[in-house]
């Protein structure tokens, strides 16, 4: 009788939200930086940008031990604001703007998830440029897609908490790995890692829902 009690607490602790497959939404804030790299003496002062992120979530669990796998496709707004030294005779002026980057984002996070709904996660994300504009100087406004590459590959690590009705609220930082800028357009013999680079570090704060989860 005592076995057949502690078997029974144990299948209420793991609930049918622990152990199933879960669609979602999820949406926030993107605060983004390009950081320079290569640039020499005359590399760009970059500051943080905000913007935003939305799209859709899968989360499938691996058994009862609190771990997942969470695929996501996000729109996700990113770039930085600038301030571009440039030197003219003997005269170094600072050029002001803003780089607006547009991706659909492709993270897969592992998750674990303790019993009262707080989780770690961490994970590879493949992004795909969308679109680029420039902004500024001035009310100048230019599309520069063709300056980034079309594909990017950063590394993922974040934390946040899942309720048990399925709203949830989670931060995450991408540190990206590749050069969003087109290697091509700096050395004419091809892609070269002593060209220019700038790399994106991106936070995400944002909310999120599990469809079906108070069932």
């Amino acid at each position: 009788l005592t076995g057949m009690a502690i078997f029974a607490q144990d299948n209420q602790m793991v609930t049918p939200m622990a152990i199933k497959t879960r669609f979602g939404v999820k949406a926030g804030v993107n605060l983004s930086k390009l950081r320079p790299h290569d640039y020499g003496t005359m590399s760009p002062e970059t500051n943080l940008k905000t913007s935003m992120h939305a799209g859709f979530l899968v989360n499938i669990p691996m058994g009862t031990g609190g771990f997942a796998i969470q695929p996501e496709v996000l729109y996700s707004g990113q770039g930085s604001k600038i301030n571009q030294p440039t030197t003219v005779g003997t005269v170094t002026n600072n050029i002001k703007y803003e780089q607006d980057l547009r991706y659909i984002a492709v993270p897969v996070m592992l998750q674990w998830k303790s019993s009262g709904g707080f989780y770690v996660e961490t994970g590879p994300e493949a992004s795909f440029l969308v679109s680029a504009q420039q902004e500024g100087p001035g009310n100048t406004e230019t599309d520069n897609k063709d300056s980034f590459d079309g594909f990017g590959f950063s590394w993922g690590a974040g934390l946040g908490f899942l309720s048990r009705i399925g709203l949830g609220i989670g931060a995450r930082y991408n540190h990206e790995i590749t050069n969003a800028l087109e290697d091509d357009d700096f050395t004419s013999g091809g892609p070269n890692d002593d060209a220019p680079q700038l790399q994106h570090s991106v936070i995400k704060i944002g909310l999120f829902w599990h469809f079906g989860a108070g069932k």
